[in-house]
């Protein structure tokens, strides 16, 4: 329908609150003009707002988009550390990227201008004025390229501000706490040597610690860090054991001046508490420790005077006092060092033993009667002789022990061990095997035994009179065994030639059964592989003679008979034979079977010989035999130089009592009467006759035998063995 009517408008500008690039003009209808319009004017209207704010908010959302994205761009960079955009770079971009990218960089900039503005101003000392600090380093934080945009420092200001407010409120609660944490620590200082010296722990020393809190250098502090602090030094010094705990707290439980509880009476009694208890557990280490550094200093003490017996009970009593032991300490302490003591005792006890069985030895070897020592202890005497006596001197030992027949148990260890693989040691077995068959054979074999004697005898025939070199004769020594028919077949290819030599001993010839057992220990050597038969014979000979001796003429085992005891077992055959009534020669002893320390005595078939009392077999024990035959050898010398004594004694008293007869009879008084011639005499007494006690003899014994104070030791060996 068309308009009858024109309307009019009037045009007026409208700019709106928003970032706009140009002004927004709305239509207006004049309400005079258009008061008749219709529906279709105010629709058009309406189109044309909406059209307008469409374009207006599109191109607003295009600027934030562009201000947004160069913001997180810039973020981005300072999070990866990667350099920010150049000057010229940001200048050519769009006015709204611009101011996104520098307000994001500005910000970036008040931040690390705060941390370091924060850092310098840490350095100050409380109390100084930052204020210049802070605008000299503001100054200098505008001048940056993101300050100098308007839009952008209207932006960026109150961000600086507000920074720099943060950096004062900083300093000043910095500057409070580290003058409080001063405060605190120079007064806790003052507690704590007040406490270790004793000052704060009296009353009066309390009230002067609160007296301090009217000073201005602890003007921060109040009473409650007083007693916080005091604890804590209290802790400290209960907890490090200088003191003793039950005196500090003694002190703690007492009321305060001021009529306040003890502070082991407030929320702190638990905590000193248990700082006492470790200050005791540190107390009572610290004692343990010591105690053991003393005991320890004087365990070489102590030792001395055990070692020297002197550690006796009350010595020990009064050691265990200085230390301050008890309980089980104290009991240990004396269980220890009285068995120090004791072992000392012993140890002298057997020292002394020793010494005597030595002195004892070395006198009844000296004296030719070592029978009542034992082989074993002889043994091991020599041994000890030989350790001790030097190099130059040790050939006395040797043929000391030689003639007695003992082993010394350090050369025994060298021939049996000698093995020609090992070529110093075995040359050196080798000369000493040598050196022991001049002085005596037997003993060498007796020391050496049967294999190692065959093979140094072997050894010293090959190199000393063949001239082979060690390696040779040693490879000779070192073959596989021989087997037993082997080593029987080389014996008999040498034993008419071998045995020639030692069919006779003593000047008799051997028993056949003596040469049947040579010929068996030859073939037990010869099955060692390398020893001829020649000198298997002669090692089973030493062997044998080793192990045999001769008894009253009669051949026989040596089990159990000291060597050089012979001589006394024969006397005893022949004073058994006597008693008997046999003839001696037909006697001999042999070991017992059952026992070989004890030999009997049989007749010429080995038939044992009884006693006709018993019944039984006439026993003894060889080494005591010997042993009592040397006493009574020595008991009969004894006696009869003691009666050959005392009968020159006596003859010697009769001579003088009839010198004192003659001299009495030449001082009797010649009466005057009948004095010479010429002689005046004299006024001469009654005249009487010499008186003689006719009941005694004029000569002492004389007609009657003599007899002697000196017991009487039977001539004969039987009787000197069965007297009682």
């Amino acid at each position: 329908m068309a308009r009858t009517k024109p309307q009019e408008i009037i045009r007026r500008a409208q700019v709106p609150q928003r970032l706009a690039e140009r002004p927004v003009l709305a239509v207006q209808a004049d309400q005079a003009s258009s008061a008749g319009a219709g529906v279709l004017s105010r629709t058009a209207a309406a189109v044309l707002t909406r059209v307008s704010d469409s374009v207006n908010s599109q191109m607003i959302s295009n600027s934030r988009e562009q201000y947004s994205a160069a913001a997180t761009q810039r973020m981005q960079e300072d999070a990866e550390g990667t350099p920010r955009q150049a000057e010229d770079f940001v200048a050519q971009q769009s006015e709204s990227w611009r101011r996104g990218y520098l307000k994001a960089d500005g910000i970036i900039r008040v931040r690390d201008w705060q941390i370091e503005a924060a850092k310098e101003i840490a350095k100050a000392e409380p109390g100084t004025d930052i204020e210049p600090l802070i605008k000299e380093r503001m100054a200098a934080l505008t001048q940056n390229p993101e300050f100098q945009d308007p839009q952008v420092r209207k932006a960026l200001m109150p961000v600086a501000m507000r920074a720099a407010q943060q950096v004062r409120q900083q300093w000043q609660a910095d500057s409070m706490r580290e003058m409080l944490v001063r405060q605190k620590e120079s007064l806790t200082a003052i507690i704590r040597d007040g406490i270790k010296g004793g000052t704060f722990l009296t009353s009066e020393g309390m009230n002067g610690l609160y007296a301090m809190l009217d000073q201005e250098e602890y003007a921060y502090l109040n009473k409650r860090d007083v007693d916080e602090l005091y604890v804590e030094a209290a802790k400290e010094e209960l907890a490090a054991g200088n003191r003793d705990p039950q005196s500090i707290l003694a002190f703690l439980e007492q009321d305060r001046g001021d009529g306040q509880p003890g502070l082991m009476n407030t929320e702190h009694g638990d905590e000193l508490r248990a700082a006492a208890a470790a200050g005791a557990r540190v107390i009572a280490h610290r004692e343990d420790e010591a105690r053991k550094q003393a005991m320890a200093e004087a365990e070489w003490t102590l030792q001395g005077l055990a070692d020297r017996g002197q550690l006796t009970h009350k010595t020990i009593d009064t050691w265990a006092s200085k230390f301050g032991l008890s309980g089980g300490d104290l009991q240990s302490f004396k269980r220890y060092w009285n068995n120090q003591q004791e072992q000392t005792l012993r140890r002298w006890e057997q020292e002394a033993k020793e010494r005597a069985r030595e002195e004892r030895i070395r006198k009844l070897v000296a004296g030719g009667n070592p029978y009542e020592i034992s082989d074993a202890d002889l043994k091991k005497q020599a041994g000890k002789e030989w350790e001790e006596t030097p190099q130059a001197a040790r050939g006395q030992v040797l043929q000391k022990w030689a003639r007695q027949g003992i082993v010394i148990p350090q050369l025994e260890r060298i021939l049996k061990r000698a093995d020609p693989a090992f070529q110093e040691n075995f040359q050196n077995a080798a000369t000493l095997y040598e050196q022991l068959r001049k002085v005596s054979p037997k003993y060498a074999d007796t020391v050496a035994g049967g294999e190692a004697a065959a093979m140094l005898d072997q050894y010293l025939y090959d190199t000393r009179r063949s001239g082979q070199s060690h390696q040779e004769a040693a490879r000779v020594l070192t073959q596989p065994k021989r087997e037993v028919e082997e080593a029987r077949s080389v014996i008999n290819d040498t034993w008419k030639s071998g045995i020639k030599d030692y069919l006779e001993i003593d000047g008799k010839p051997r028993d056949p059964r003596e040469l049947h057992r040579i010929r068996q220990e030859a073939e037990r050597i010869a099955s060692r592989g390398g020893v001829s038969g020649e000198a298997a014979i002669r090692a089973a000979v030493g062997q044998i003679d080793a192990q045999r001796t001769t008894v009253n003429g009669r051949r026989v085992p040596n089990i159990g008979m000291p060597q050089g005891a012979e001589p006394a077992v024969d006397e005893l055959i022949q004073t058994v034979a006597r008693k008997l009534g046999r003839d001696p020669d037909e006697l001999s002893a042999l070991p017992n079977p059952r026992n070989p320390g004890q030999w009997q005595i049989v007749g010429p078939d080995n038939w044992l010989i009884p006693d006709p009392d018993t019944g039984r077999a006439i026993g003894f024990d060889p080494r005591a035999i010997a042993a009592q035959h040397q006493r009574w050898k020595g008991d009969l010398a004894e006696s009869q130089a003691r009666r050959r004594v005392e009968q020159r004694t006596t003859w010697a008293d009769q001579s003088r009592n009839i010198r004192d007869l003659r001299s009495q009879s030449a001082t009797t008084e010649v009466p005057a009467a009948i004095a010479k011639r010429d002689a005046s005499a004299a006024e001469a007494p009654a005249f009487e006759l010499p008186k003689f006690d006719l009941t005694k003899p004029l000569v002492p014994n004389a007609g009657t035998k003599q007899t002697t104070t000196t017991p009487a030791v039977p001539e004969d060996f039987l009787e000197y063995l069965t007297r009682k």
